[in-house]
């Protein structure tokens, strides 16, 4: 094979688009594992794989539960084996006690469970495919739109996600030789993450939109400006505890209320700034039930809602970090544990409570989140992705729970945990005004990079 190279001479924008808009996304491609040699089948961009077949080879057991998918697979150091639980439509995966973000969502088409392929080496160690690499990166500009052709060989799969409304991340299963790729256009800057797989971030100048192309001899991406004119959406902050209930107190005697408030306080400046509609659930130090918080976001018809907490650990003093929650059943024992500290306010409150005492409100309550699951799980991802890029305290990840306070929200609805009041580093560093104001800055991002994919999807826009 030959050197690899990057040509900066420019070609024609219009033997680009040609080249865009002339092959076919389809090619057959076998994946080895063992003896086993599976087919690969290409949905859109996206190279999948039978889930079923690939814990088959590896001499495991699957079964459905729902909508999730359990696997069992033989572990030498555990007679127990290792478990590994994904969910249908979901890009986050549970294996052993770690949580993975997949690269696309495990989907159903007919009765086959598909597993994407650019995630099978990294939660499927066993796995082999053939060695591909980045020859040569072509880059042309036609009036606002940047042209960046990959050559590679074999052809490459390739998964493309929006990191914000001025970041492009590109995920090109291939090796990458070369050092750097130039930056043209409208793109700002270009940062490159090799291995056996390679991460592309593209930065903008001004907001952009992109899209991929799989082709006979690599890959095809765009990018072009877009104008950025929000919908005026409401937004409902909702300051976890208030009142009698203190939530959480630190060591230095810190309590959970007065900090949730002041970095509520924080992100409605900041989302008001541009142009959003804010309320609070309670804007002093009072009590609010759990049931008038999500009624409060329904009945003012918000369009997200965002339940603000900071975190404890009385089983772990030393544990620290960001980490974002969206409704649904507990995975993992840390899950349920931390729904279980939350819910604790409903001890506090006064009278009969419909969602302790009715069953059938339970029931109801989570058939209307199900509507958002998906949009929820997105609204969490973009948070933490934006608090892990800004921030600077431990990514602890995304996490489903069932919060009593998301319970029966008519709308894409999540709760974040802001750093640990058990830790005494990091509740010093939470008592400081400048560790809030970027608590606050960084769920600032995650909903306005939401708020931007989301606008095109309720309107309908491509």
């Amino acid at each position: 094979m030959g050197k690899a190279r990057i040509m900066y001479q420019t070609i024609s924008p219009l033997t680009l688009l040609s080249l865009f808009l002339s092959f076919s996304l389809l090619f057959s491609q076998e994946i080895s594992i063992g003896n086993e040699r599976l087919n690969k089948l290409n949905i859109g961009d996206v190279g999948y794989v039978s889930l079923a077949k690939v814990i088959k080879a590896l001499n495991g057991s699957l079964w459905r539960a729902g909508n999730k998918v359990i696997c069992l697979l033989p572990d030498s150091g555990d007679s127990s084996g290792k478990e590994m639980v994904f969910t249908l439509d979901s890009s986050w995966a549970l294996v052993g006690e770690k949580m993975f973000r997949l690269s696309s969502p495990v989907i159903k088409v007919e009765e086959s469970i598909l597993f994407p392929v650019l995630s099978l080496k990294e939660i499927f160690p066993q796995v082999k495919e053939e060695i591909k690499e980045v020859i040569s990166v072509t880059s042309s500009v036609a009036k606002d739109t940047v042209f960046y052709l990959f050559e590679i060989s074999p052809p490459s799969d390739f998964y493309l996600r929006q990191l914000s409304s001025l970041s492009y991340e590109v995920v090109i299963s291939a090796r990458f030789p070369l050092s750097v790729i130039p930056a043209k256009g409208i793109v700002r800057e270009i940062k490159i993450d090799r291995g056996e797989e390679t991460r592309v971030v593209f930065y903008f100048k001004k907001p952009a939109q992109g899209k991929g192309n799989k082709l006979e001899n690599g890959l095809l991406f765009k990018f072009f400006p877009v104008s950025l004119k929000p919908k005026s959406f409401l937004i409902v902050l909702d300051p976890g505890h208030g009142g009698k209930d203190p939530g959480a107190v630190g060591k230095l005697g810190t309590r959970e209320k007065d900090l949730n408030l002041a970095i509520a306080k924080k992100l409605a400046q900041k989302l008001e700034r541009v142009g959003y509609r804010v309320l609070l659930t309670r804007e002093r130090d009072e009590f609010v039930s759990l049931k008038e918080r999500v009624d409060f976001a329904n009945k003012h018809k918000a369009d997200i809602f965002i339940s603000i907490h900071n975190n404890a650990s009385r089983e772990n003093p030393r544990a620290v970090g960001f980490e974002t929650y969206f409704l649904a059943e507990g995975r993992t024992d840390l899950e349920r544990a931390q729904a279980l500290k939350e819910n604790e306010a409903l001890r506090m409150e006064e009278g009969n409570n419909p969602f302790l005492n009715d069953e059938l409100s339970l029931i109801l309550s989570d058939l209307a989140q199900t509507e958002f699951l998906k949009e929820s799980e997105e609204l969490a991802c973009a948070i933490q992705d934006a608090a892990d890029l800004y921030l600077g305290l431990a990514n602890r990840g995304v996490k489903q729970s069932g919060f009593y306070v998301l319970r029966g929200a008519l709308m894409p609805a999540v709760l974040v945990e802001g750093g640990f009041l058990s830790n005494r580093r990091e509740e010093k560093l939470l008592r400081q005004e400048k560790t809030q104001e970027r608590i606050a800055e960084a769920i600032f991002r995650g909903v306005k990079n939401f708020l931007f994919s989301y606008e095109k999807k309720i309107t309908g826009e491509r």
